[in-house]
């Protein structure tokens, strides 16, 4: 209910709850429960999501049930919210090999959501400032999701890469990003290749200035292959270094055509 005394009270509860969720020690239903409760009381109140509360639920990513869906939004908000960036951290480790499928399949939930959450956010008040703080915001939480998801896009598992394939649609299509997609795409390992294709794919349905992007990374000049022989040790390894990512990123490039001709057929044969 409104007005002050109802304010304060829901704030209470709302307290209460969260302590609750930073013990951890409850049953996992009754946890799962806390979160949606606590996030319903959260809205409109200073009771934030935090770090303590979010770690006391991430044990509940270890399976991919009603449990964990019901606490995967409060886990984004949380993210979303520490500046500290722990709570993300500690959600991608769950996305590395050892963890089972399930664990790694709800950790893609979340960032998933966390993605969303910050598309969702409206016009900023501020002017240039806030919208520079927002994108500030933004990085520093695509920066270490990007590397996660690439490690994904090899994933023994199909479920895992196309799940994480999706998740790269929401991406901002920055030249990097679409080149480092590129590059993917020229792994040897076809599950990786394929993944990446999909990955670029997504992107291209998802954010309207993928396409203009993709044609900037096309028209980029290939990587210097000097020749050795003139440098030192340091040079040499670097020449090595860069003749296996230029023959790799001309792999990726040369399956480029392929995912526009998929995008196209998407659009019912019109491109823009």
């Amino acid at each position: 209910r409104g007005g002050g005394a109802g304010d304060a009270r829901r704030q209470e509860v709302a307290r209460s709850v969260l302590a609750a969720l930073r013990s951890g020690d409850l049953p996992r239903p009754v946890l799962a429960f806390a979160g949606v409760v606590f996030r319903r009381l959260a809205v409109g109140t200073d009771a934030l999501p935090d770090a303590e509360a979010a770690e006391a639920l991430l044990g509940m990513l270890d399976e991919r049930d009603f449990a964990a869906a019901a606490v995967a939004p409060l886990l984004a908000e949380a993210a979303a919210a520490d500046a500290s960036g722990r709570v993300l951290g500690a959600v991608l480790q769950r996305l590395g090999p050892e963890s089972a499928l399930p664990a790694r399949q709800c950790a893609l939930d979340v960032a998933e959501q966390l993605l969303l959450l910050l598309d969702a956010t409206g016009p900023l008040e501020g002017g240039a400032q806030a919208e520079a703080a927002a994108r500030q915001k933004r990085d520093a939480v695509e920066a270490p999701l990007a590397a996660a998801l690439l490690h994904t896009l090899g994933d023994v598992e199909l479920q895992a890469r196309l799940q994480a394939s999706r998740v790269f649609g929401l991406f901002t299509p920055t030249r990097g990003f679409l080149h480092t997609l590129v590059e993917t795409m020229g792994s040897r390992k076809p599950r990786t290749s394929s993944a990446a294709a999909e990955a670029l794919l997504r992107s291209l349905e998802g954010r309207p200035g993928a396409f203009s992007g993709l044609l900037g990374v096309v028209a980029e000049p290939p990587p210097s292959e000097e020749k050795v022989g003139e440098g030192g040790g340091e040079e040499l390894g670097t020449v090595q270094e860069a003749v296996p990512r230029a023959a790799t990123m001309g792999r990726g490039l040369s399956k480029v055509g392929r995912v526009l001709e998929r995008w196209a057929q998407g659009l019912g044969g019109q491109l823009p």
